[in-house]
């Protein structure tokens, strides 16, 4: 599991209105190919 890179080529993540996020996963993961992240309306979000 140290090489877990379930999204490689995911380039665009929006997350809005998730009331109770904290997180996507329980660590880091990478998006090597990331263009942009939005996270809005999230409460529990941290960033």
């Amino acid at each position: 599991m140290a090489n877990l890179n379930p999204f490689p080529k995911l380039q665009t993540l929006y997350l809005h209105n998730q009331r109770n996020l904290k997180s996507i996963y329980w660590k880091a993961l990478p998006f090597p190919h990331s263009k942009e992240i939005k996270v809005y309306n999230c409460l529990e979000a941290s960033s």
